[in-house]
């Protein structure tokens, strides 16, 4: 019990965090990370630069969709709180689109996925849009959160974090790991 309480405090602390940063919406963390459908079972579309206020350089975005009337579908743990689909049951996401905005040195800073959700019995739950990120590069992309009414503004604060132009980036890491460690725990 004191553990799901403190994750909680964490979690909750590390929310207040980001909604300083200008970031709003539902936020889920999975230890064990999301799965990103596969670029060599989408079609390329093109690479765009991206200019945002704050970052001393172009952000370049390599812009992916799903093949038209392709059954290509991965498997992933579901973000969401919808009581039919709990974040830890495994749902069927039909790729529509993947963003992927990188530096010029080519590190990722953070995916834009948007996906059609079904369950095995295909009844489809609508589609998603969120942001994917791997705040502590780690490897895995255990951070997710819907891409909401501003989704440039997410990605400012996704942007300053990653890139360690936010004041609270080193709180906001620590308080990540923190909730993390403390998830892997339950």
């Amino acid at each position: 019990m004191k553990r799901k309480r403190l994750c909680a405090y964490i979690l909750f602390f590390f929310f207040a965090l980001l909604h300083l940063e200008g970031a709003w919406d539902e936020i889920v963390l999975n230890p064990n990370g999301w799965n990103l459908p596969d670029t060599t079972k989408m079609t390329f579309l093109k690479v765009d630069t991206l200019n945002i206020a704050g970052i001393p350089f172009e952000i370049r975005v390599e812009k992916w969709t799903g093949k038209r009337l392709s059954t290509y579908r991965i498997r992933n743990r579901h973000y969401g709180t919808l009581q039919a689909l709990a974040a830890n049951r495994l749902v069927w996401e039909n790729p529509i689109n993947l963003f992927i905005y990188r530096t010029p040195d080519e590190k990722i800073l953070c995916y834009l996925y948007a996906r059609e959700i079904t369950d095995k019995a295909g009844f489809t739950y609508g589609a998603v849009e969120t942001y994917i990120c791997d705040l502590d590069d780690d490897g895995m992309n255990e951070f997710q959160m819907e891409a909401g009414l501003d989704p440039n503004k997410l990605l400012t604060t996704f942007a300053r974090i990653k890139l360690g132009l936010s004041e609270e980036t080193s709180l906001i890491l620590r308080t990540i790991s923190s909730a993390l460690r403390a998830l892997k725990r339950q």
